[in-house]
């Protein structure tokens, strides 16, 4: 009986390395300090005859958070050209130019300010939920 017993603590000893049973994933702590985390995992594991095999995939853990909808961010550039210089004196293309330079420069300011909102609003809004699932998962034979 002893035998016995020997050989059931060794198969439990090989599904919690397998299963990762002394290391279960909070999935609170995942998300602490990102919005998806994703590691390699097990689900199960059948031993038999013919050798191990083990339902693989990913584990993947996504924060649902109470986030608006929609942000919009306005953004308008006042600039003026230095005291002394008369904008109706300079040439036609020297305008043309520095008009589209403050197009394009208003333009990448608001991407980058919408960015930094949607990054300060992500880490005020609060998590609503959790989606936890097993991504890609398929028997391999691992032995």
């Amino acid at each position: 009986m002893s035998t016995a017993r020997g050989l059931l603590w060794a198969l439990l000893n090989d599904y919690e390395e397998h299963l990762k049973l002394l290391q279960p994933i909070d999935p609170v702590k995942a998300i602490e300090t990102t919005d998806i985390f994703k590691e390699p995992g097990s689900m199960a594991v059948v031993e038999s005859g013919w050798g191990t095999h083990e339902f693989q995939g990913e584990v993947e853990i996504r924060a649902k958070r109470q986030m608006p909808q929609n942000i919009n961010v306005g953004l308008t550039l006042n600039l003026q050209l230095p005291r002394g210089i008369d904008a109706n004196q300079l040439p036609d293309a020297l305008k043309e130019t520095l008009q589209q330079l403050i197009n394009q420069a208003q333009q990448a300011l608001t991407e980058h300010a919408t960015v930094a909102v949607q990054e300060a609003l992500k880490a005020q809004a609060p998590v609503a939920g959790l989606d936890v699932a097993l991504r890609g998962g398929a028997w391999t034979k691992t032995d």
